[in-house]
């Protein structure tokens, strides 16, 4: 057996170099050992930290849902993130992509609404627009309001 092994890698050495092509050297040319490979240190890039508030962590719980397919879970999600802050316009949203009939403003806030129209029709714009504003403070997911306050400044603001 040990005198296989020098056969062995003589005939190893004479494929390789007619592999590559290196016909000129002699049968008795020493192989070097292959040195291993040391592995790249990878210098990581400080990463940026994002802070979600509360209502923005269980707007993206539910979101997670939504997309599972989990209805309840996606609901109750966006319920809480909605009473953590009740300008989340993204999860009221998602609120209302689950059942858009069930939304409806409230009395006061509708009817703070409807004196701003009544100015609007009349055309005094700046009470309009100070009643609308007024009806989503009260109620800041009155899309009649907020409808009303688009066709008065021309500006389109976060659909709810």
């Amino acid at each position: 057996m040990p005198d296989q092994q020098p056969e062995k890698v003589r005939l190893i050495s004479r494929i390789y170099r007619a592999l590559k092509g290196n016909w000129e050297v002699p049968d008795s040319t020493p192989i070097q050992p292959i040195q291993p490979i040391q592995p790249a240190v990878i210098q990581e890039k400080p990463r940026r930290t994002i802070s979600y508030t509360p209502s923005q962590v269980k707007y993206q719980t539910g979101l997670s849902s939504y997309l599972a397919g989990d209805m309840t879970g996606a609901s109750k999600n966006w319920n809480e993130a909605v009473k953590l802050d009740p300008t989340n316009a993204y999860a009221i949203r998602g609120l209302q992509r689950l059942n858009p009939a069930s939304y409806q403003a409230t009395p006061e806030s509708m009817k703070t609404y409807n004196v701003g129209l009544d100015a609007y029709l009349k055309g005094n714009n700046q009470v309009a627009l100070k009643q609308f504003q007024k009806a989503l403070t009260i109620d800041p997911k009155n899309r009649e309001a907020r409808r009303a306050m688009e066709r008065i400044t021309g500006k389109v603001t976060l659909a709810l």
